[in-house]
């Protein structure tokens, strides 16, 4: 064994593995070859994110078995995170997949019933914006590119104003940020995927715009029952998550701040503070903080 000395421990330094701080790697299409994977390892990366917003389960499957083949080669294991989609609201189709919203136009939005968008009248899937929008309401679109406030509200629609136009493709998420709302954090789908992912033995599973812990209760409660062990990391991405954050620490193994989303419910000066509260209450109960989504464009 070579003699270790202080200028050789000066010189190379700790071993990648003893960083206090890891790399969370999202991987996609472009990334999931065994080529890339290993070199993606070789980086520094310590955790690979499977996102189940997209992909089918032959995609993600074939995946996770190139990240173990790769981890087993390099002797380095790499642990696996299930991100659960959760009730990310989108809009519908639109007409000739975009439409131009000129700043100053009137635009309704309605419930979708079929029907394809257009810069006149936005369908918002799984919700209904007439029961819980007011006047006065900001409304963002595609991650807060767009921007509509709400003028007046009917029985069916809610006419807005566009006060930050753009351009509109098809199935961007909405978010309400001035509206209170009653959205179940677990979806049939998030159900259905984490049972995939516990056939898996992934090791970590995010659930999406958690809302309170007994959302995580639930989750925690089906990996028992289907006899996994995957631990549940919490998504902080909603007002109501950080009011009840808590309650949220007290049943997680982890939180995931998720500064894009987050950053659409809280103004975004607001965000490095809330950011350094949330990880100083995770370290405080020894649990690890993920910092994920949108670093470069609401960092600085």
């Amino acid at each position: 064994m070579a003699k270790l000395t202080i200028d050789k421990i000066l010189r190379e330094g700790p071993p990648k593995d003893t960083r206090r701080t890891k790399i969370v790697a999202t991987v996609g299409p472009a990334s999931s070859s065994p080529a890339t994977l290993e070199a993606m390892i070789k980086a520094g990366a310590n955790v690979f994110r499977l996102n189940f917003s997209h992909g089918s389960y032959d995609e993600h499957a074939a995946v996770v078995k190139n990240i173990r083949e790769v981890s087993s080669k390099v002797g380095q294991y790499v642990s696996i995170l299930q991100d659960l989609s959760g009730p990310k609201l989108r809009i519908s189709d639109v007409e000739k997949h975009n439409a131009n919203l000129v700043d100053g136009a009137t635009v309704e939005l309605r419930s979708a019933d079929g029907s394809l968008s257009t810069p006149k009248c936005i369908y918002v899937e799984t919700v209904h914006p007439a029961t819980f929008v007011k006047p006065g309401h900001r409304i963002l679109l595609a991650d807060g590119i767009l921007v509509l406030e709400a003028k007046s509200v009917g029985k069916d629609v809610v006419e807005c104003t566009v006060t930050k136009g753009g351009m509109l493709r098809s199935h961007v998420g909405i978010n309400f940020p001035s509206s209170e709302m009653d959205l179940e954090a677990v979806t049939d789908k998030d159900l259905k995927d984490l049972a995939w992912g516990i056939e898996q033995d992934v090791d970590y599973v995010a659930l999406s715009f958690v809302n309170n812990a007994k959302e995580i209760l639930k989750v925690r409660d089906e990996i028992k029952r289907q006899n996994g062990d995957a631990k549940i990391i919490a998504k902080i991405e909603r007002k109501t998550s950080l009011e009840n954050i808590e309650e949220i620490l007290d049943v997680s193994d982890g939180i995931m701040i998720a500064r894009g989303d987050l950053g659409l419910e809280v103004s975004l000066e607001k965000l490095p503070v809330i950011q350094k509260i949330l990880i100083e209450r995770a370290n405080y109960r020894g649990l690890p903080a993920i910092v994920a989504t949108q670093m470069l464009q609401s960092m600085v």
